[in-house]
């Protein structure tokens, strides 16, 4: 085939070679990435599956580290079906925002799916808001500043350790334990161990779910989440 190319083109068939070479490498690679599924209609909204992990294996991983007050539902059986949903979050994401009714809706009309909420800290606001929440959920105040955080959301909301506290202020907090938890930054090591499992999970952005292991990045309806739950064999 090449020695015919050399009579058509002489001296030209070293660059014809390099050059399909080249084209097959770029589409042997593409036909290897991993297949992304659509679950509604925004673009970052993919259903992927990482090839390196099986789905059981990155339960275990989302599943790992996380701190008692994160989780939500009595994590028993739906129709022999267990399911457990993590949600990866940072409180600053407008995103997480849009997907927080989401998490409302799960809560309350699947009490026995097992919910646990994880933080990603992309930025110094986002960790300041996840010390936060840690601290009032050690005084059973997580998920009143969970929904506080998201209420409060603004494009400076968690700078500052006195915003922090006056969206929180209408708890009954321990005031001295919360302060020095979050002036001493008591939950960092669990936030920063989450995040190297992040890496390990392929959790580029927020927010990303984990359904039974199955994987889903980006903003979540109430719908999408009466479809993924029905869906869990």
């Amino acid at each position: 085939m090449f020695s015919k190319l050399n009579e058509i083109w002489p001296g030209k068939s070293k660059w014809l070679i390099l050059i399909f070479l080249i084209c097959l490498f770029f589409l042997l690679k593409s036909l290897m990435q991993p297949k992304t599924y659509s679950i509604g209609g925004e673009a970052d909204g993919t259903l992927t599956h990482n090839a390196s992990l099986s789905d059981e294996d990155k339960l275990k991983l989302a599943e790992k580290n996380y701190l008692s007050w994160t989780k939500s539902g009595q994590g028993s059986s739906i129709e022999s079906k267990k399911i457990v949903i993590v949600e990866y979050v940072d409180f600053t994401c407008i995103h997480c925002y849009a997907s927080w009714p989401a998490v409302l809706y799960i809560k309350e009309k699947y009490p026995k799916v097992e919910l646990i909420i994880k933080d990603r800290t992309p930025n110094e606001r986002s960790l300041n808001l996840a010390l936060a929440s840690h601290c009032a959920g050690e005084q059973g105040y997580y998920w009143q500043a969970y929904d506080k955080f998201f209420k409060s959301q603004s494009d400076t909301f968690g700078t500052t350790t006195a915003e922090i506290t006056k969206a929180l202020s209408y708890l009954k907090l321990d005031w001295d334990l919360f302060n020095t938890c979050l002036s001493s930054q008591k939950y960092l090591p669990q936030i920063k161990e989450n995040m190297q499992d992040q890496e390990k999970l392929s959790v580029e952005g927020t927010p990303t779910w984990f359904v039974n292991g199955s994987q889903f990045t980006g903003e979540m309806t109430n719908e999408e989440a009466d479809k993924i739950i029905g869906s869990v064999k």
